[in-house]
């Protein structure tokens, strides 16, 4: 492909889109993500996997980098977020407490807009809003 004149630069591959989707497609489609990586690689493309989630949660790097961290959680017990970044030496952030939980600000925040107590009530018997 690397002399195919419809490949040869990236504004010829923008105008063949279409036949190069279909060939790299076609050729993804015969390997797994290991091998697929393997090969380019050896042919010294700049690549890395597409990861689903449970795939970064098994990764080796996002497990050593503390990418992913677990927090505490009313509802939950622990569940996974992403860490705080940046991580500074000398102004480490960190998790002071849980999200709210769902409508807990709701009242406050929808007076404050101006919403009487009235037209509140109506949204939340409309199940529009929740109230905590």
């Amino acid at each position: 492909m690397i002399d195919d004149p419809r490949f040869v630069d990236n504004s010829a591959r923008i105008l063949n889109r279409d036949e190069l989707d279909e060939l790299l497609g076609g050729w993804f489609a015969t390997k797994s993500s290991k091998e697929a990586l393997e090969k380019m690689r050896a042919a010294k493309a700049t690549v890395g996997p597409v990861y689903d989630i449970a795939d970064v949660f098994r990764d080796r790097h996002f497990i050593e980098r503390e990418i992913l961290v677990s927090i505490p959680d009313d509802d939950l017990g622990e569940i996974p977020v992403a860490n705080i970044v940046p991580r500074l030496s000398a102004t480490p952030g960190r998790f002071s407490r849980p999200a709210p939980s769902l409508g807990l600000h709701t009242l406050e925040i929808l007076l404050e807009a101006g919403l009487t107590r009235a037209a509140i009530d109506d949204l939340i018997r409309a199940g529009a809003v929740k109230i905590a």
